[in-house]
Protein backbone atom coordinates (compact mmCIF):
# COMPACT_ATOMS: atom_id res chain seq x y z
CA UNK A 1 0.00 0.00 0.00
CA UNK A 2 1.05 3.21 -0.55
CA UNK A 3 2.18 5.72 2.28
CA UNK A 4 2.15 9.25 0.58
CA UNK A 5 3.95 10.31 4.27
CA UNK A 6 6.96 8.14 3.12
CA UNK A 7 7.07 8.60 0.04
CA UNK A 8 7.04 12.45 0.52
CA UNK A 9 9.45 12.20 4.06
CA UNK A 10 11.57 10.42 1.47
CA UNK A 11 12.05 12.85 -0.70
CA UNK A 12 12.80 15.75 1.52
CA UNK A 13 15.54 13.59 3.36
CA UNK A 14 17.33 12.40 -0.19
CA UNK A 15 17.08 16.12 -1.70
CA UNK A 16 18.74 17.47 2.01
CA UNK A 17 21.40 14.73 1.76
CA UNK A 18 22.06 15.33 -1.91
CA UNK A 19 21.94 19.05 -1.35
CA UNK A 20 19.00 19.76 -3.80
CA UNK A 21 16.34 22.39 -3.27
CA UNK A 22 13.03 21.50 -3.44
CA UNK A 23 11.86 24.08 -5.51
CA UNK A 24 14.61 22.65 -8.19
CA UNK A 25 13.20 18.89 -7.49
CA UNK A 26 9.57 20.32 -8.01
CA UNK A 27 10.43 22.39 -11.73
CA UNK A 28 12.27 19.10 -12.97
CA UNK A 29 9.53 17.22 -12.28
CA UNK A 30 7.05 19.57 -13.53
CA UNK A 31 5.18 21.07 -11.43
CA UNK A 32 4.73 24.06 -9.78
CA UNK A 33 6.97 25.63 -6.96
CA UNK A 34 5.20 24.91 -3.40
CA UNK A 35 3.78 21.35 -5.18
CA UNK A 36 5.52 19.17 -2.64
CA UNK A 37 4.64 21.15 0.25
CA UNK A 38 0.87 21.42 -0.71
CA UNK A 39 -0.02 17.83 -0.77
CA UNK A 40 2.08 17.46 2.03
CA UNK A 41 -0.09 19.00 4.82
CA UNK A 42 -2.11 17.09 6.87
CA UNK A 43 -5.56 18.11 5.16
CA UNK A 44 -4.47 17.61 1.59
CA UNK A 45 -5.44 13.94 0.07
CA UNK A 46 -3.99 14.53 -3.11
CA UNK A 47 -2.04 11.67 -3.99
CA UNK A 48 1.26 12.13 -6.06
CA UNK A 49 1.26 11.09 -9.29
CA UNK A 50 3.53 8.59 -10.65
CA UNK A 51 5.05 10.93 -13.30
CA UNK A 52 6.16 13.37 -10.19
CA UNK A 53 7.43 10.67 -7.93
CA UNK A 54 9.24 9.10 -10.99
CA UNK A 55 10.86 13.17 -12.46
CA UNK A 56 11.85 13.45 -8.60
CA UNK A 57 13.23 10.09 -8.33
CA UNK A 58 15.22 10.74 -11.38
CA UNK A 59 16.46 13.98 -10.23
CA UNK A 60 17.61 12.68 -6.89
CA UNK A 61 18.87 9.55 -9.03
CA UNK A 62 17.24 6.75 -7.30
CA UNK A 63 14.57 4.39 -8.56
CA UNK A 64 10.72 4.95 -7.83
CA UNK A 65 10.47 1.59 -5.58
CA UNK A 66 12.74 3.16 -3.31
CA UNK A 67 11.33 6.18 -3.23
CA UNK A 68 8.05 4.67 -2.64
CA UNK A 69 9.06 1.64 -0.49
CA UNK A 70 12.01 2.33 1.53
CA UNK A 71 12.37 4.62 4.93
CA UNK A 72 15.06 6.81 3.99
CA UNK A 73 14.61 9.10 7.71
CA UNK A 74 15.47 6.52 9.64
CA UNK A 75 18.29 6.12 11.64
CA UNK A 76 20.87 3.01 9.70
CA UNK A 77 21.99 0.09 11.82
CA UNK A 78 25.50 1.90 12.02
CA UNK A 79 23.38 5.30 13.21
CA UNK A 80 21.28 3.09 15.71
CA UNK A 81 24.60 1.83 17.28
CA UNK A 82 26.43 4.56 17.69
CA UNK A 83 22.88 5.97 19.34
CA UNK A 84 22.74 3.49 21.65
CA UNK A 85 25.75 5.01 23.84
Amino acid sequence: MFDKRLCIANIYQLAKERGIKIGDLEKSAGVSAGYLSRINKDDNNTIPTIDFIAGVADALGITVDAIINNDYTAPTPTEKYILSF
